[in-house]
Order: structure tokens, then C-alpha cells, then sequence
């Protein structure tokens, strides 16, 4: 179970992961570069700094890192199974199943299969490093262990 949050300052998700019989401990969130504009992503500029976190299908989300590192103009790859965040210094954008970038203009944002509950942690007044250990905790304990990866947007 996945679960990313964003308070409008800090970008937190957990980082334990369940893979068949297998329990793993991964950073779901990873800072890119990104080269060019695309138009899947309004408002990302040529040499954005961005920190990217993805829920779904490992092997998507990392191979969409890899497609927003690129420098030529190729669209995304599939991501039909995933979603993602991606924070710029000055856009946030949330990443649907089709790889369409759509900006999140109203925060706090959650996703991933604990996100609902996050969200209401973070509409309730929690930030998004509490509203993410709250669904470690409570809703997933097997993937409490590997604790919360946290991120500042004024880092990027």
C-alpha cells in the first residue's frame, strides 16, 4: 500500500512495499531533472528541478522518471496502472492513469491506495509527513517499518 501526501510545502510518502511474499523498504520519491517542456506537463519549464512520487506499477513509475529525464519529444510511456505527483518550484502537477499532467491548484493532494485516508488526515489539519504515518500505522501496518520519506518544495 502506497500512500504520497502533499501539504503544499512537504511531499511525504511511506517508503515500505509489498511485493508478492516480499516486504521491501524504497524511497517512492525521487528528485529529476527535467530538460523540455512537454505538453502532457502545463507549466513545467526547460531545467525544472522536480521531485516526482508515483503510486501503482513499480516498473511504470520508474520508467516514467526515467521519460521525464529525457531530452528528446517523445509522449510518455503507459502508466495506465499508476498516478504521480510531480512538485516544481513553482507548479504541482498530478499525473493520471493517462500521463496527463492536470495542475493541482487547491492543496492538500493525496494518492495511492491509502490516499483517501491521508486526505482526510490532511483536511483535518494533519501535514502530509503525520497524514502518511497515520495510514502506516493504522490502515497498513506492513508497510510502517520502512517509515516516511519527506521532502521540502524550498529544497528544489
Amino acid at each position: 500500500m502506497t500512500t504520497i501526501a502533499w501539504d503544499g510545502q512537504l511531499l511525504a510518502a511511506n517508503r515500505g512495499a509489498v511485493t508478492g511474499q516480499i516486504i521491501n523498504r524504497e524511497n517512492k520519491i525521487s528528485l529529476v531533472k527535467i530538460p523540455r517542456p512537454h505538453w502532457t506537463l502545463p507549466g513545467v519549464r526547460a531545467g525544472d528541478r522536480a521531485y516526482v512520487a508515483g503510486a501503482g506499477t513499480t516498473f511504470q513509475l520508474k520508467r516514467y522518471a526515467l521519460w521525464l529525464q529525457r531530452e528528446d519529444d517523445e509522449d510518455p510511456p503507459l502508466v495506465d496502472e499508476s498516478e504521480s505527483l510531480i512538485v516544481t518550484r513553482n507548479v504541482v502537477l498530478h499525473v493520471d492513469a493517462a500521463g496527463l499532467g492536470t495542475r493541482v491548484i487547491r492543496r492538500p493532494v493525496a494518492l495511492g491506495s491509502g490516499g483517501e485516508v491521508a486526505l482526510g488526515a490532511l483536511l483535518a489539519g494533519a501535514g502530509a509527513h503525520r497524514a502518511v504515518e497515520l495510514v502506516a500505522r493504522h490502515v497498513a501496518p506492513n508497510n510502517a517499518f520502512g517509515g516516511v520519506q519527506v521532502v521540502e518544495r524550498a529544497w528544489l
